[in-house]
């Protein structure tokens, strides 16, 4: 194959590509809501999986930290204060999910659930 002939090959696979994606396009606008709905949902969803992922890591970094004050209390680098700041943030990381589906439902009443971190008001429970 000549170069040219490789040019019109991949020309032709992004056109083939292009025209099957061109049916996931909108036509109007309440489509284009539910569309971005249902993706922004899943948007907080994962930002509520990823709190609480860190929160948890945060939480074992700091009792790892506890445990190495313990095992050398006179080493600068593992001072007491630092492991209990990374176990509160650890706590507060993991409680990001639900106080935020409390919040959504303190302010905008019974019909905000649909907002919340979780899509049923209850904020995020488990992962799956």
């Amino acid at each position: 194959m000549t170069g040219n002939s490789k040019f019109r090959a991949l020309a032709a696979m992004i056109v083939a590509a292009a025209a099957t994606t061109a049916s996931a396009q909108v036509t109007d606008i309440t489509s284009m809501t539910a569309q971005l709905n249902g993706q922004l949902n899943s948007l907080a969803q994962l930002a509520g999986m990823i709190a609480f992922l860190a929160g948890f890591i945060f939480g074992i970094l700091g009792l790892l930290k506890l445990r190495a004050n313990a095992q050398n209390p006179n080493d600068p680098s593992n001072k007491l204060s630092t492991a209990f700041m990374l176990i509160f943030v650890g706590a507060a990381m993991i409680a990001v999910p639900t106080v935020m589906g409390i919040g959504v439902q303190t302010l905008f009443g019974d019909g905000g659930g649909t907002s919340s971190l979780g899509g049923d008001g209850g904020g995020f429970i488990q992962i799956k």
